[in-house]
């Protein structure tokens, strides 16, 4: 889908009550998108999430944005997305995720778009994780040489391990996940995708650093759990990300961020390449 090339500002506001066993959180963030060899121009997107803690059990999770894309040659594209996602924690080491996603939008095949997501993780604080996200896509109004309907399966497997001494040397997150993608008609890029990815976060003091790298195909993804999922008719072949965060003191940090990934859209001869440069400035009150 679309998403965010260049992001700008992201704020946090936390609530806490009186109770410790409610915790509330909502996040305001905005960027602006800009692309290279590709049909679309610059582009905006800005939204709202929210987080709400109940006890030790419970969860429940929700954005809304908004996205607006500029094109050379066509009308411009306004879409809004709507996402939720309740996670239910049982005792202490394992998690479960139910969640949808609703999409509105100028792209008369995507428009009243709903992802499902169901997941899993197996973890021990601090030390491993083994999960795994299941989603399934449903385009009503998705116009193909057979059939008025898409539909999209995806399982996105996933596996972490902790490692080090953060209070000596510092820690790390050795992360591996994979995707696999199933479309039930081919929409210019085929109907099966697989791809992996690889991500390694250090952690030390008041500073976190990483980067990811990805390879492979990826068309009508699903990712951050269904709150991230793109929607057009294009494929991706790779990318990576490196970033750096750092926290002043619990209530304010900031994080820079590069992004480079490579795609090819419907229409076009050629791969288009993408470039992310991230601000993000937080705050807890």
């Amino acid at each position: 889908m679309i998403r965010k090339i260049l992001s700008v500002v992201l704020l946090v506001i936390s609530f806490s009550y009186g109770k410790e066993n409610i915790k509330w959180d909502t996040v305001f963030y905005s960027a602006v998108l800009n692309y290279s060899n590709s049909i679309r121009d610059t582009g905006f997107t800005g939204g709202i999430y929210t987080y709400f803690g109940y006890g030790l059990n419970h969860s429940f999770e929700g954005s809304i944005d908004f996205t607006r894309i500029k094109y050379f040659t066509k009308p411009d594209l306004n879409q809004y997305d709507i996402s939720l996602l309740y996670t239910y924690y049982y005792q202490t080491n394992s998690k479960y995720r139910f969640g949808y996603h609703y999409i509105i939008s100028d792209d008369v095949n995507t428009d009243g778009g709903g992802i499902f997501t169901l997941g899993y993780d197996y973890y021990k604080l601090y030390r491993y994780l083994l999960g795994f996200d299941i989603h399934y896509s449903i385009y009503p109004n998705y116009q193909t040489q057979k059939k008025s309907k898409l539909l999209v399966f995806q399982l996105t497997p996933v596996g972490s391990l902790t490692f080090g001494n953060y209070y000596k040397y510092g820690s790390f997150t050795l992360m591996v996940k994979g995707y696999y993608i199933k479309l039930s008609e081919d929409t210019g890029f085929g109907k099966n995708f697989i791809s992996a990815e690889g991500s390694l976060d250090y952690y030390i003091k008041n500073i976190t650093t990483g980067f990811s790298i990805w390879g492979g195909e990826q068309s009508f993804a699903v990712k951050n759990h269904g709150f991230v999922v793109y929607n057009l008719s294009e494929k991706y072949s790779g990318g990576y990300t490196i970033y750096v965060r750092y926290t002043f003191n619990p209530k304010f940090s900031v994080k820079a961020g590069y992004n480079y990934f490579r795609f090819k859209e419907l229409g076009s001869t050629k791969y288009s390449e993408g470039n992310l440069l991230l601000l993000t400035l937080g705050a807890s009150f």
